[in-house]
């Protein structure tokens, strides 16, 4: 008898285990339910309903081991219960600024729904006419004190917008802290590094966008240098410049790095750059700016910028900087020109006139000095070799001789060094022409020309003007205008009369014979007999 009680007993238990487990697989099936109908209720901004849904799930005293369950339910709690749903309404009506102070007076800041209507905020100010910064930086701040940086793909579209912002209104805040504050470039995916296309057009990678807006913050700013060699250790090194097709990580990370007074190195990182884009002004001005301690190389890299092709209105710094050099160097005639340059400019764009130039016009030099442009290619050359190898010159010349059969010229430049080269199209003696390229190996004197042009500017310290009578030596073949030689092959094509007044252009030369060097006579200007 017990034998068979027990069995009924087990079969009991077993049937009541069974009919147990049918029926919480059926209160789980019912609870499942609900979420979802309040999820679609609340969707659908039908709080009541949502809220009924809600008072049938808690009297069902789900156990607490349904984590997954009481995680989906909680969230729709709070959502149906808060004020997700006039939130909702209102982004959904484009009042954003409504929908972000409703959700900061709420008690539990719903932190997503904050995030995204602070998104909708920075783009509803991007694109307004004219947009009250200042309020938008107000909005911005309080949600920097309620919701701790993340990320996630709103920070990231927040970023997105922050770096839209004209750089001129960052003047009461720091953007480089609001950068640091959504995570910067710890946001961004590989593909954020390549370009991108949008309606069929290719724009600037995102990670390039971000480097140039924090690089300009970063120069404006002026944080500790700390900051700036992490930036670029941390970020532009090892992220930035594995990516060549992002032409201006190299240009602001010299930039940055002549901010931190380290100037050889950022002229190296720059120049890459700057061979790329050496027809642009302010690639030399990047240059001026970073040899102001070298009287020769500025003025250089200022007159290089005036000859690049750009609308005049874009060089009136550039104008400015080389108008109050020459005027401190005492070159009054060509700060006139600048200055007259200038003036002109500002009154076709009905800029008007500063109260410095109202000065210089009305200053004496300007008054009584007559107008003189510079020379700008010839004072360019310096400029020029910066861009060129570490053994390439650009030097000015004197041609000395040509040889029309072998296509050969000789030369002498300013430090009294002479050589020879091969032509293309062939110089005049005595003429001054920008000569680029290399000596080669040993002492042979010759040339290796990249470049040969005839230069703007005819003034050199190996030529000087000459007038005076002809004196020929008795019993030679020479003779002599004042101090200046006239050799035998010069009187052979010139044949000169004792006593004759001449005037003509003579070249510093070595003396046949002498280590000394000697003024001789190359062209006649005008004789008169």
């Amino acid at each position: 008898m017990l034998r068979i009680g027990t069995k009924r007993l087990i079969s009991f238990r077993a049937k009541t285990m069974k009919n147990n487990n049918m029926r919480f697989g059926f209160d789980r099936q019912h609870a499942w339910s609900l979420y979802y109908c309040m999820k679609k209720c609340a969707q659908g901004g039908e709080q009541e309903k949502a809220l009924h849904f809600l008072r049938e799930f808690d009297l069902m005293q789900m156990p607490a081991d349904e984590v997954l369950l009481h995680e989906r339910i909680d969230y729709l709690r709070q959502v149906v219960r808060g004020e997700y749903l006039r939130v909702k309404s209102l982004v959904e009506q484009g009042h954003y600024a409504a929908a972000f102070e409703l959700l900061i007076e709420q008690h539990d800041v719903h932190e997503e729904q904050l995030s995204w209507c602070m998104f909708y905020l920075f783009r509803q100010f991007n694109k307004e006419e004219n947009p009250d910064w200042a309020t938008l930086f107000g909005y911005f701040e309080t949600f920097r004190t309620h919701v701790p940086a993340k990320k996630t793909l709103v920070f990231k579209l927040i970023l997105q917008q922050l770096i839209k912002v004209p750089a001129e209104e960052w003047d009461t805040v720091s953007q480089v802290d609001a950068i640091h504050y959504l995570l910067g470039f710890e946001q961004l995916e590989e593909e954020d590094y390549q370009g991108q296309l949008y309606e069929g057009k290719k724009i600037m990678a995102l990670a390039e966008r971000l480097h140039i807006v924090y690089s300009k913050a970063l120069l404006r700013e002026s944080p500790p240098d700390e900051v700036i060699l992490a930036y670029i250790t941390q970020v532009v090194e090892p992220k930035l410049e594995i990516h060549p097709h992002m032409l201006y990580v190299p240009y602001f990370k010299a930039k940055l790095l002549l901010a931190l007074g380290d100037r050889e190195s950022g002229l190296r990182a720059f120049k890459h750059f700057a061979l790329r884009k050496a027809k642009e002004f302010w690639v030399w001005q990047v240059y001026a700016e970073a040899y102001e301690d070298d009287p020769e190389l500025y003025f250089a890299c200022l007159c290089k910028a005036l000859l690049c092709s750009t609308k005049p209105a874009f060089l009136l710094g550039i104008r400015e900087r080389l108008m109050n050099f020459l005027v401190l160097q005492g070159r009054y005639a060509e700060a006139k020109y600048e200055l007259e340059q200038i003036v002109a400019v500002r009154q076709k764009e009905q800029w008007g006139l500063r109260q410095q130039h109202k000065e210089l016009l009305a200053s004496p030099w300007f008054t009584t000095t007559p107008s003189r442009a510079t020379a700008y290619t010839a004072a360019a050359v310096p400029a020029e070799a910066l861009l060129d190898e570490e053994d390439i010159r650009a030097v000015q010349v004197v041609i000395t001789y040509v040889n029309e059969s072998k296509k050969l010229f000789g030369f002498t430049d300013t430090e009294r060094q002479q050589g020879f080269g091969k032509y293309k199209k062939m110089p005049e003696v005595g003429q001054v022409y920008v000569l680029k390229g290399k000596f080669s190996e040993g002492n042979s004197g010759y040339f290796q020309v990249r470049a040969l042009r005839l230069s703007e500017c005819q003034e050199h310290p190996l030529l000087k003007q000459v007038a005076d009578t002809f004196t020929p030596v008795q019993g030679k073949a020479f003779g002599f205008v004042g101090k200046v030689f006239v050799e035998p092959s010069f009187l052979n094509l010139h044949p000169l009369q004792p006593g004759q007044q001449v005037t003509g252009l003579a070249m510093l030369a070595p003396v046949k014979g002498k280590s000394a060097w000697g003024w001789k006579l190359i062209r006649l200007t005008d004789s008169v007999e």
